[in-house]
């Protein structure tokens, strides 16, 4: 059998200084107002950007859908082709 190990929280060297296996986060300090990053400019979309989005969101949805659900196996019984009729019904109702 294996010796019992001492009850007293002891250094594997036989000092006696306490270890302590929890990890005690270290706060950074704020930077001062002056050493601060400057604020970034919040740009507006443009229809264009706007357009190139949503033929990104379009053609992920059509083409790779099947696969996340597949994945996820929740609707995997709706089959493929269902799946992508319903999600493009969903797309041209959000479009509206």
């Amino acid at each position: 059998m294996a010796p019992k190990r001492s009850s007293s929280p002891l250094d594997s060297d036989g000092s006696s200084t306490p270890r302590s296996n929890v990890f005690t986060p270290v706060k950074k300090p704020k930077p001062a107002a002056s050493e601060s990053k400057p604020k970034r400019e919040i740009r507006k979309w443009t229809a264009s950007e706007d357009l190139v989005l949503a033929e990104l969101i379009d053609s992920t949805l059509k083409n790779h859908i099947w696969e996340t659900v597949k994945a996820d196996g929740r609707l995997a019984y709706r089959g493929c082709d269902g799946v992508k009729k319903h999600v493009a019904g969903l797309v041209k109702k959000l479009g509206k």
